[in-house]
């Protein structure tokens, strides 16, 4: 039985909502999102050479050869066959090249990743519209929660070009207590407590000319804290460090025969609360 409302992908900004009760309110938090993938791919393993078996000085690398050498005693013809397997890195800069390229953002110099999230889905349209949202940092797309680039100034929605798919499994623990104290000054509540746990979860590439999706497992936790004081004050759970791990898959681009690999992992900092709104 789910005891948890934990978010796709990074399970930013999460409350165990059947399991303990707590005020109405609105959450915003940011955690900056990093990439360490490596991509392997086929590609071309020997020196060009023409019909006589010669290199060609200049050429590029061919997959493979076919020449011809004749004597007064025999003709012999070699076919030969030689590629590589490369593999190379696709971190933070590789893809905001990409979004550079797709025209999303500018260019990479100030621009980093991260997971935008909010703890009711219901209530985005009212973050997103207030005066104090986001250290007034302003929003450039419909769909707040999710992942998003930033240069320090503005956040940009990047859903449309990466996304995390439904949750497939998930396996959690928690514990947490909250304590309501009520004298003649009023009521106060003060919660905490810590959760942890981990899911399958895809995550979809899409550009132009190239997409991709890979599967991995996230380890998630996250912690209960009090925001606020007095009467204000709530609590909520706050994300901890977040990693998927184990990701696998394959990258499709335009013009290239067959898919390369793609392994490696994704991990988010612990979220930063930049809004915090009560009904």
């Amino acid at each position: 039985m789910k005891t948890a409302r934990y978010m796709l992908a990074l399970a930013l900004a999460t409350a165990p909502s059947t399991t303990f009760a707590q005020q109405n309110q609105d959450v915003v938090t940011v955690a900056k999102m990093t990439f360490k993938l490596t991509e392997a791919y086929t590609d071309a393993g020997l020196a060009a050479k023409d019909e006589d078996g010669r290199k060609i000085k200049g050429s590029d690398l061919v997959y493979e050869n076919e020449y011809t050498k004749e004597s007064s005693k025999k003709t012999v013809t070699t076919e030969e066959y030689g590629a590589k397997m490369k593999v190379e890195k696709i971190s933070n800069k590789e893809i905001l090249m990409a979004l550079s390229d797709a025209n999303v953002i500018p260019g990479i110099s100030g621009w980093s990743l991260v997971y935008i999230s909010v703890d009711d889905e219901e209530e985005e349209e009212e973050v997103k519209s207030s005066q104090q949202g986001l250290q007034q940092l302003t929003l450039q797309d419909d769909d707040l929660e999710g992942i998003a680039v930033t240069d320090g100034t503005q956040y940009i929605g990047i859903n449309d070009y990466i996304r995390f798919d439904e949750s497939k499994g998930e396996a959690e623990e928690y514990k947490g207590k909250f304590v309501t104290t009520t004298t003649v000054q009023g009521t106060t509540e003060k919660g905490s407590g810590k959760a942890k746990g981990k899911e399958s979860i895809s995550i979809i590439f899409d550009f132009d000319d190239s997409s991709a999706m890979l599967h991995g497992i996230i380890n998630w936790s996250e912690t209960l804290k009090t925001l606020g004081k007095g009467e204000d004050a709530s609590s909520l759970w706050i994300p901890g460090t977040t990693k998927i791990s184990a990701l696998s898959g394959h990258l499709s681009v335009d013009g290239n025969e067959y898919p390369s690999i793609l392994e490696g992992s994704i991990s988010a900092a612990a979220g930063k609360v930049v809004e915090f709104d009560q009904d």
